[in-house]
């Protein structure tokens, strides 16, 4: 008797049981769920007009899930990368966003799903750090621009850029938000906003103009290691062609005939359709294909700097 009076409240002095209390605020709450991919707050069902022990009673009765203290899930299915972006920004509450490898993964320029969601929030905000969620604070944070809040494009690859490793992680991050972004551009705007930043000076070697069209750190090694570095004339960087009825896109083509496709590890298992492209494009252009991977590019960059020399010479330049 008592569980059933909790679980009723009064609505024009009648008691009302907690099923009918969420018929008169659907529309809100199917709202919530769609958007916020099956994740809401406590505070978000106050709002709603629930009392506090709504949500209590539904993780209770196993309808729904607790997935941070005042944050429920309510899909009885798995939870998705988005909804625990949701769960840790709606339990991290005002000003918090998705920042790091996580806006990376969401913003669609990488695909690792990071096993930690790193919320950054307002200077003047203090939240401590919880299992899978990792609490940094920000002095400046950029207005909501996406669902769930996150930070964009340019601000998290250069967050990541500035806190990689290595070259290769610095233009990785770069060349990877670029491509998705159309173009430098965007990049180059938020790198103006900031007066320190760790691997400046790479950072803005990827941002300038020679380095346009520089899509992974194999690339980057390869135009400015080998080329570069060695006063070979610039090859154009990503040629889109039709080239025996199929659309291609080489990596480095010269205007004497020589070109250079430079293999990561997705190339490995499909040298056979590589081997036929490169068939085709001599039969169609003439032109000699030149193949790189790390071991040429990064190891012996000077052997690989006069075999393209060569390559060039004997096409006549």
């Amino acid at each position: 008797g008592q569980r059933r009076a909790r679980s009723r409240r009064h609505c024009g002095g009648m008691p009302v049981p907690f099923e009918r209390l969420a018929s008169l605020h659907s529309g809100h709450l199917s709202y919530l769920h769609r958007a916020q991919h099956g994740v809401i707050s406590r505070d978000q069902l106050r709002r709603a007009g629930f009392p506090d022990s709504y949500g209590r009673e539904r993780v209770r009765t196993r309808r729904w899930r607790l997935l941070h203290p005042g944050v429920y899930f309510t899909n009885s299915g798995s939870v998705s990368f988005e909804a625990r972006c949701w769960a840790a920004v709606l339990w991290a509450g005002p000003g918090a966003h998705v920042s790091g490898s996580a806006a990376a993964f969401l913003n669609g320029t990488s695909g690792v799903v990071p096993t930690v969601i790193e919320i950054a929030l307002p200077e003047d905000r203090r939240v401590r750090s919880r299992p899978g969620v990792r609490i940094i604070r920000r002095r400046q944070l950029e207005p909501d621009q996406q669902l769930p809040p996150r930070r964009s494009i340019p601000a998290t690859a250069l967050d990541l850029a500035e806190r990689a490793d290595d070259d290769d992680g610095v233009v990785r991050h770069i060349s990877d938000a670029a491509r998705q972004l159309g173009g430098v551009g965007p990049l180059q705007r938020e790198r103006s906003e900031r007066a320190r930043l760790r691997h400046s000076a790479l950072i803005d070697d990827l941002l300038a103009p020679a380095a346009e069209g520089i899509e992974s750190a194999l690339e980057y090694r390869f135009h400015i290691g080998v080329v570069a570095s060695h006063g070979l004339p610039a090859f154009a960087r990503q040629r889109r062609e039709i080239v025996d009825g199929c659309a291609i896109r080489a990596d480095a083509v010269s205007e004497f005939g020589t070109r250079c496709e430079l293999d990561g590890r997705v190339h490995l298992a499909r040298q056979a359709e590589d081997l036929w492209r490169d068939n085709a494009v001599a039969i169609a252009t003439s032109d000699t294909t030149l193949r790189y991977r790390w071991l040429h590019v990064a190891g012996r960059r000077c052997q690989a700097a006069r075999q393209v020399a060569r390559g060039k010479a004997s096409s006549g330049f």
